[in-house]
């Protein structure tokens, strides 16, 4: 059966296949190179129509044809046009051959304005879900003091994240019953020895939160996805935590008591239904996410939604029957309830700041030709390194707004990732 030939009426002349005709002309009349760059240049200072949808960055295959000085050359050339790109970001890019992980294009489609100030030398702490392990491997690899909320792959979601939030807030000997009570109640077949090591285990991860997030210069709290632990029961009208089971404590717990059991059957076995949260669980659960944190501390606090994809969601209650349409409902709910309370949020609790990384990894990086996931270790929900610079680079060298007092970092070099 043939392919079918979906835009064979596209010849080659449209405004946004210009570097494939500048590419093939280099290659096939290399003796008219100067002309052929100089007549490119000209095409893409031309009327707008649609060029003002173009980013006017070189594709990497073109540079590869062209020298150093060539390509110095036709940048320059069109380095205005480069400028006014940046302020049209309003327009989804046009030219899918501009598509790249290099700030130079980043900086022209993603509003990177509003970034936290920070001195040179500062700690980060990131809490939230898995990724935020990575954002802080990152950052202490380019000798930032960074730290990761050891707890974080086993929360995941804003509502486990807004229970661990809650129970810092409260006095010390209330969290201690509380959590005392849940071990108990999840674990009835240990000892009290056993109960009482767990329980002061977690006791102590959170006492070390609270003195993590009020010792930060700068929090970066990742939203991870909206699977939790639910009441069967609850009532919508009850607030959230009234209605969420503790899933922190069934799963980090269960090392601690060697049991053999799985966190899932435990919770259930208490009444609990494992399900994705609506739109305004999230809502609320990110509220009382930043409200936690602003408890502790008044530091910038910089919120991003992880790329990383949900992982098992076997006996997940609803109608879904595929991880991958859970993942895509799980996100596109969390970031329009962020953005949906976001006024409030930043009225309330500035400074605050989002930064864009789902948005890097998920909508500009498969318009690149690496392996968005697993290049590296061949987990597909591992995101692969280069685009990890990349999201990680462009927060530390153009989304932070470094004081005038401290020298700015030397920007990372972000691997060739077409």
């Amino acid at each position: 059966m043939a392919d079918t030939n979906y835009y064979g009426d596209k010849p080659l002349s449209l405004p946004r296949l210009a570097y494939r005709r500048l590419a093939k002309g280099v290659q096939e009349t290399p003796d008219r190179r100067a002309e052929l760059l100089a007549a490119a240049a000209a095409e893409l200072n031309g009327a707008p129509g649609d060029l003002r949808k173009m980013k006017f960055v070189l594709p990497d295959y073109l540079r590869r044809l062209l020298t150093a000085e060539e390509a110095a050359n036709l940048e320059a050339g069109i380095a205005a046009r480069h400028a006014q790109a940046q302020r049209l970001k309003m327009a989804f890019p046009h030219a899918s051959d501009e598509f790249s992980l290099k700030s130079e294009f980043l900086g022209t489609v993603l509003d990177l304005s509003g970034g936290p100030s920070l001195r040179g030398g500062g700690r980060f702490f990131t809490i939230g879900s898995c990724f935020a392990r990575n954002i802080a491997k990152y950052l202490t690899s380019r000798g930032y003091e960074a730290q990761a909320f050891q707890m974080a792959e086993d929360l995941n979601s804003p509502i486990s994240n807004a229970v661990i939030l809650d129970l810092l807030q409260r006095p010390e000997a209330e969290r201690g019953g509380l959590i005392a009570d849940w071990v108990g109640r999840l674990f009835p077949e240990a000892d009290a020895a056993q109960h009482s090591a767990a329980a002061e285990g977690l006791l102590r991860q959170i006492g070390e939160l609270a003195v993590s997030l009020a010792t930060a210069d700068c929090v970066v709290m990742t939203l991870g996805n909206l699977v939790d632990f639910f009441s069967a029961d609850g009532d919508a009208s009850q607030p959230l935590l009234e209605r969420v089971f503790p899933k922190f404590v069934a799963v980090t717990a269960i090392e601690n008591l060697e049991s053999a059991a799985n966190a899932a059957a435990r919770l259930k076995r208490l009444g609990a239904v494992l399900r994705l949260a609506t739109h305004d669980e999230a809502e609320e659960a990110i509220g009382l996410c930043v409200a936690g944190v602003r408890s502790v501390t008044s530091a910038p606090l910089v919120i991003t939604l992880s790329p990383v994809p949900v992982d098992n969601v076997m006996g997940l209650a609803g109608p879904l029957r595929s991880a991958i349409e859970i993942d895509a409902v799980s996100k596109g709910r969390l970031r329009s309830a962020l953005d949906e309370a976001w006024p409030a949020l930043e009225a309330a609790h500035a400074p605050l700041a989002y930064y864009p990384s789902f948005e890097i990894v998920r909508w500009i990086a498969p318009m690149v030709t690496t392996p968005i996931f697993g290049r590296e270790d061949g987990a597909a929900r591992h995101v692969s390194a280069s685009i990890l610079d990349a999201v990680c680079g462009l927060f530390v060298d153009r989304f932070v707004a470094w004081t005038p007092d401290a020298a700015a970092p030397e920007p990372a070099r972000v691997l060739d990732a077409t």
